[in-house]
């Protein structure tokens, strides 16, 4: 039989088989059937979770791979599966049960397409749950049909998805298509971070040690295979910023698995393997309590029962709490498998990729899962970003880390600074979370462990520093705790880079000659009042330095932001800030980040050559009223007059007032630390 079959499209409407999209487009519904009856295809019209699908007898065309059942797929043909004769004549095709789902936003979106059967046997183009890649989402053309699109994609991708060599240029996108990307079944909603390691050829199979995570749900979250191990082999993996952070220590194993089945449901692959494998016994117990880096309180190392991430990730309870004979032995409960197979590392370029599996002991049996793997290689960033140098070993010191510091702080770290201190003495207030880092869990924490743990937890591979002090205030802690006082002043003098973002004159002096001293480069971001311009000033040895800056503004030889009359807010007694919004106050610290790291880079194209040089935002004219930002780029030479060139010394110095020469009500005129 042909086409449709009895009463399956006729009474479409009436039995709400009709998509909800046909209401808009009656006359494109009528089209795609009478399209799909044209071409002799066998369809049934159903639903799935509230969706039109069709289900199609789709005949493989002769000579082409995979047009025979033992090319396909390399495993016996299901009767159920294939017909004795082609529907479109051809005794010798073979059919293919292709499931085809109309999103609700059809025809602007493409449908999905499915193999579930894995009746194709594609190695390529196929991803989770059967889900075959007909094209790129941006290639789609809303004035396709379902069956344009699969008699002119399929044989396309079965000829290209089947055979070890490429096709012709054009026919597919020349990326990798990773194993991860064809599992035939869910993955858990739990990620597993894993380094990319790759033991010898000739090791089989070992251990690991994995962390997971524990929500105040009490259900597990993402974990972190710490340590891969072998015998004579140890790769470490990426560390949690705080151990405590991911108490849940869970005992795994790993093996090669040449035979690996993506079509496979996690339990069978699991069983199959568990009889070659060696038993791993925990041996160490992570620590029982625990405060997560965003200021929340731990699962006080809660058992873990195989619930997912909200509970929807694993099949069963979510964690206990603790029972009164303490915390459960985490390898009683969860156990943890990877597996390295058969892969993609480039395009059609063989390799081996890893594959996660997760067996949580419950009763009356276990449940198994796959979990997504997230790797984390050397680069930390998976080539998304690119730099001449290795910032792994670049040192920043941030000081102020408030309305443009966090920013700046933020991009560091996301660009893979290797070592990154924060400073700043005040502590988290939630009113600042309108253009800040101040989660309402943290309030009270001070601000640099707040965003130091923050940035830690995203970017295990920085090493982020805190130190909670005001440069230049007397306090108790200061005799309490020299060493790390020395440690502050050693970084601000050796660090690669030294940014002040505290719009506090005085310390941005105190940097700057320190700095000066030390022939090290220094950047210098502010914004002004209401957040209606800012300056993004460089110094480097050679140039223009803080104090020339104020002689230059006396002499009105750069240009001056504009700022809001009416901008200032007092806070306290001592204690002064400005307005302005997280959009206008980011603008201009994420343009000091690009100046750090094209500096940082070893380019100079953001300083045009010159050692210093002053970068002036105007983000509203004169009036207030916003406009796209502009910014007036000047070189900043020595000035004649001032005295810091003369003799370079760690000693304070006299430049003009800068109270008459700083920006009005700019952030490098009063008294305001931080940008708070």
């Amino acid at each position: 039989m042909t086409g449709r079959e009895p009463g399956s499209a006729t009474d479409a409407g009436q039995r709400g088989l009709e998509p909800d999209w046909a209401g808009w487009y009656p006359g494109r519904w009528r089209t795609e059937l009478a399209e799909l009856d044209a071409t002799g295809w066998n369809y049934r019209l159903g639903v799935d979770a509230g969706l039109v699908r069709v289900d199609i007898d789709w005949p493989i065309p002769p000579g082409l791979p995979g047009s025979a059942p033992a090319e396909r797929s390399g495993r016996p043909a299901d009767p159920a599966q294939v017909d004795e004769a082609s529907p479109a004549g051809d005794a010798g095709s073979q059919v293919c049960r292709i499931q085809v789902v109309f999103p609700h936003e059809y025809p602007f979106f493409p449908p999905e397409v499915r193999d579930h059967d894995d009746r194709l046997g594609l190695r390529r183009h196929r991803g989770p749950l059967g889900v075959l890649c007909l094209l790129e989402p941006e290639d789609w053309n809303s004035d396709l049909t379902v069956a344009a699109l699969l008699t002119r994609q399929l044989p396309q991708i079965l000829a290209g998805g089947l055979s070890p060599d490429a096709p012709p240029a054009g026919v597919e996108v020349q990326a990798p298509e990773p194993v991860g990307l064809r599992l035939g079944h869910a993955t858990a909603d739990i990620a597993l971070i894993m380094a990319d390691a790759r033991p010898p050829t000739d090791v089989t199979e070992g251990a690991l040690l994995a962390r997971f995570y524990v929500q105040m749900s009490r259900h597990i979250g993402p974990g972190i295979v710490e340590a891969i191990y072998a015998p004579g082999y140890e790769h470490p993996g990426p560390r949690p910023a705080h151990e405590h952070g991911y108490p849940l220590l869970v005992p795994g194993r790993w093996a090669r698995d040449a035979a690996f089945d993506p079509n496979a449901s996690p339990e069978q692959t699991w069983t199959r393997l568990e009889s070659r494998l060696h038993p791993v016994e925990l041996i160490h117990e992570g620590p029982a309590d625990a405060t997560h880096d965003d200021g929340t309180a731990g699962a006080d190392g809660a058992g873990a029962d195989g619930a997912g991430a909200d509970g929807a990730g694993v099949d069963g309870a979510g964690a206990d709490a603790a029972d009164a004979e303490g915390v459960r032995n985490a390898s009683e409960d969860l156990e943890v498998l990877c597996l390295l197979v058969p892969s993609e590392q480039g395009y059609r370029e063989p390799g081996e990729g890893w594959v996660a599996l997760l067996r949580a002991n419950l009763e009356p049996s276990p449940k198994y899962h796959y979990l997504q793997v997230q790797a984390m290689g050397a680069d930390l960033d998976g080539g998304r970003t690119r730099f001449v140098r290795d910032l792994r070993g670049a040192h920043v010191v941030v000081v102020g880390i408030g309305a443009l510091g966090g920013h700046v702080a933020t991009d560091l770290a996301r660009a893979g600074i290797g070592r990154l201190d924060l400073v700043d003495g005040d502590v988290v207030d939630i009113q600042t979370a309108c253009r800040q880092f101040a989660p309402t869990a943290a309030a009270g924490r001070t601000k640099v462990e707040t965003l130091g743990g923050h940035l830690r937890s995203q970017r295990p591979g920085v090493e982020v520093r805190a130190f909670h002090r005001h440069l230049g205030r007397v306090s108790r802690r200061d005799a309490l705790d020299a060493t790390e006082r020395d440690r502050l002043e050693e970084a601000l003098r050796t660090a690669d880079l030294v940014i002040d973002a505290t719009a506090a004159p005085a310390v941005t002096r105190y940097l700057a000659a320190l700095r000066q001293a030390e022939g090290k480069a220094l950047l210098h971001v502010s914004g002004t009042a209401g957040g209606w311009g800012g300056c993004v000033y460089l110094y480097r040895p050679g140039g223009g330095c803080w104090a020339c800056l104020q002689h230059h503004r006396a002499d009105n030889a750069v240009p001056i932001p504009t700022a809001d009359p009416d901008g200032m807010v007092n806070t306290g007694c001592a204690d002064s800030t400005f307005t302005g919004t997280n959009a206008d106050l980011a603008t201009i610290a994420h343009h000091g980040s690009r100046v750090a790291l094209d500096l940082l880079d070893g380019g100079d194209g953001l300083a045009g050559g010159s050692p210093s040089v002053l970068d002036v935002a105007h983000l509203r004219d004169r009036h207030g009223r916003p406009q796209p930002v502009r910014w007036d780029t000047r070189p900043l030479p020595v000035h004649p007059a001032c005295p810091l060139h003369v003799t370079v010394a760690l000693e304070p110095t006299n430049p003009p007032n800068e109270a008459t020469t700083s920006v009005p009500g700019g952030a490098d005129s009063h008294r305001a630390r931080d940008g708070s």
